[in-house]
């Protein structure tokens, strides 16, 4: 019992995929002869033994026991990660410091336990981490090269190709904007939540983008909602004892955006 407890206290990361997909590949998975789509698979995350690594594996979802002939993958000190709509596939950047320096893309096959490394790196974090409906698209949030050294950092949209297997930014965000949320409309356009730093002119800002031109198609100043101190959805505001969350959901077309307040106390 203790044992299971220790390794629910590093589970991360939890992807359920149902049994019946295809045999994994027998390079890290098991035989063919035996049958390992018996279960349902949880993957869990867990330190490699070494300092600042992680490592990936399927475990049985009921015991948290690994599932026999899995090889483990290695995700690095810190990861970000999007699973395709099907459940069949996990994007993977993964940095092999703290320092979130030279980072590296991987897409694993959920089905085959197999992963492909894109021939790039990625310095700093990265937001909004998704794969488009189709699943053949990446697309994440980073910032942009400077074009003029001291001036406030800049934001990129940034797309990467399964087939083509090159990245390319697509679309460059207003100075002073600092996004913070990116969710897939069901017409294929991004939506982008994010705050104006901007001195006088501070508060949330929502855009539509075209992901295949990279054109912002609309965006709406949100200047009610005061983000200054809020990062990935949530804060604490240091005037009050008020928590605010907020995370974008969609319905159709729509990109919803709630800003409710708690009070405790």
């Amino acid at each position: 019992m203790t044992h299971n407890l220790q390794r629910i206290g590093w589970l991360v990361m939890a992807l359920l995929f149902a049994a019946g997909c295809a045999p994994p590949s027998r390079a890290n998975a098991p035989s063919a002869g035996e049958d390992s789509t018996a279960v349902q698979k949880v993957i869990l995350v867990q330190p490699a033994g070494e300092e600042e690594e992680l490592k990936l594996k399927p475990v049985d979802p009921l015991t948290l026991e690994d599932l026999p002939g899995y090889k483990p993958l290695r995700a690095g000190a810190h990861f970000d990660r999007a699973v395709s709509p099907d459940g069949e596939k996990l994007a993977l950047v993964a940095w092999p410091t703290s320092d979130f320096e030279e980072g590296v893309l991987r897409i694993i096959d959920l089905k085959e336990w197999k992963e492909r490394t894109a021939d790039f790196t990625l310095d700093g974090p990265v937001k909004g981490f998704v794969f488009a409906s189709d699943g053949k698209t990446l697309y994440w949030l980073a910032p942009a090269e400077q074009d003029s050294p001291g001036l406030p950092e800049e934001f990129g949209l940034y797309r990467f190709g399964l087939n083509d297997r090159k990245p390319a930014r697509i679309a460059r965000f207003p100075r002073f904007f600092e996004p913070r949320e990116m969710v897939i409309l069901s017409g294929g356009n991004l939506a982008v939540y994010g705050a104006t730093k901007d001195e006088g002119n501070k508060g949330g800002r929502a855009y539509t983008i075209d992901p295949m031109s990279g054109n912002i198609r609309s965006q709406v100043s949100l200047e009610e909602i005061k983000d200054e101190t809020v990062l990935q959805g949530q804060g604490i505001l240091p005037s009050s004892n008020r928590t605010h969350r907020r995370s974008p959901g969609t319905c159709g077309k729509r990109c919803f955006i709630s800003s409710a307040v708690n009070r405790s106390g």
